[in-house]
């Protein structure tokens, strides 16, 4: 499920964005940027091999920091995973319209999506374990049309020799590592579901390093394809599928467009497993209504947070397409990662004994830290004041809520009848 969570729509169109930004050096960003990531996944395969419950970054920053630290963090979270899929399920409808025009406009559009929210929410709803089935099938689909798309690439490409050029401006170099960082979301997935997961403590780790790795070797290996084989590189809105349709035919691009579905489809599940156990966690903690941590009887699924949950990502996706989707992104990922990387050391001073214990990890977590925040700079002003208001907003709803089902609460108590 890691794999699957980071392999997403992003690989679609950075190869193209990255090229543009920084060209042949696009390749050391990619290296430089899966490095952070790397140093990020270290602190955080400590922290979370502390817990056994469900909740990841909210439940780390709760614990680590407080509740309003705890709950702000989570509400971001909710939010820009609503968001993302909104996002990701606006360019799937395009894709689809490739093969069928009507899904792409109206009420076919309106259908469409309806049934892609109905039919993830069956699963999730179904269990767990076969949601962990079908996430392996997809990553295992996805990961293989990858490594199809690359290798097929050097082994056909006319001038495999990567043309170096001109170095691009440091500013613009840090810009194309901050966009790369994307494409690595997601492998912070694991731990939100840690309480429905296999001896987390000791599988977790392995599963979050495992996972950045195998996908940054892979991202690599297809920006390099992509350079030696699409000659228009930058200027391409379809990567993948132009530089197939140019080796294959109209054929294989299509072929390839078709695998981008599988892709985006694959990127839905894991958004959707994410936001729903972030709301469970906060209803276990009492940050929101203890209802939505209830668990199906024989499934053992939050029924109410995945139902509210498909209705945001329904409501998010219909209200917006993929280019007006509002998505807090660098600055919302970006105040995350600093408190995973944060909550290394402090908590190391309340309790030791973490059963995946980081050599140097203070070191580590403080750099880390440091480098990922520093990468705000290049996030739009927009951004960065969405992700204020939004985490303003929540903290209020937070403050409202909670006094009121308190109340609720205080009377149900006294009047059990």
């Amino acid at each position: 499920m890691h794999v699957n969570g980071m392999v997403g729509a992003g690989v679609l169109g950075l190869p193209a964005t990255a090229f543009g930004m920084s060209g042949a050096y696009s390749l050391v960003a990619w290296v430089v940027a899966a490095t952070l990531v790397a140093g990020i996944a270290l602190c955080l395969a400590e922290v979370s091999s502390r817990y056994d419950k469900s909740g990841g970054p909210y439940l780390i920053a709760l614990d680590a920091f407080g509740p309003t630290v705890g709950f702000v963090t989570g509400w971001l979270i909710w939010v820009s995973r609503v968001l993302a899929f909104a996002t990701v399920c606006g360019l799937l409808v395009e894709y689809v319209g490739l093969f069928a025009d009507g899904a792409a406009r109206g009420a076919g559009r309106v259908a469409f999506v309806s049934s892609v929210v109905a039919a993830l929410t069956c699963l999730l709803l179904s269990g767990i374990r076969q949601t962990a089935w079908v996430s392996t099938l997809l990553t295992v689909v996805k990961v293989a049309l990858l490594v199809v798309f690359a290798i097929g690439g050097l082994l056909l490409a006319q001038a495999p020799v990567v043309i170096v050029g001109t170095a691009p401006s440091f500013a613009s170099f840090t810009a194309t590592i901050s966009v790369l960082l994307f494409a690595f979301f997601g492998f912070e997935n694991g731990p939100i579901a840690t309480g429905e997961t296999v001896d987390p403590r000791r599988n977790l780790p392995f599963a979050i390093l495992a996972s950045v790795a195998i996908v940054s070797v892979l991202y690599v290996v297809v920006q390099y394809a992509c350079i030696v084989t699409l000659p228009g590189l930058a200027e391409s809105r379809r990567p993948l599928a132009d530089a197939a349709t140019l080796m294959l035919g109209s054929v294989g691009g299509r072929i390839v467009a078709g695998g981008a579905i599988v892709v985006m489809l694959g990127t839905l599940l894991p958004q959707m497993i994410g936001t729903t156990r972030t709301l469970m966690a906060m209803g276990e903690q009492g940050q929101l209504p203890s209802q939505f941590s209830v668990l199906h009887e024989k499934r053992r699924v939050p029924v109410l947070a995945t139902l509210l949950c498909a209705v945001a990502a329904l409501a998010a996706t219909l209200l917006s397409s993929f280019t007006t989707a509002i998505t807090i992104t660098v600055a919302t990922r970006v105040f995350t990662y600093v408190i995973l990387c944060l909550a290394l050391p402090v908590l190391r001073t309340r309790r030791a004994g973490a059963p995946f214990h980081l050599r140097a990890g203070i070191v580590i977590a403080l750099m880390s830290a440091v480098l990922s925040l520093s990468l705000i700079t290049t996030a739009a002003l927009r951004d960065v004041v969405a992700t204020a208001i939004v985490a303003v907003s929540g903290w209020i709803v937070w403050r409202v809520v909670r006094e009121r089902w308190q109340m609720v609460e205080d009377r149900l108590e006294r009047y059990p009848s």
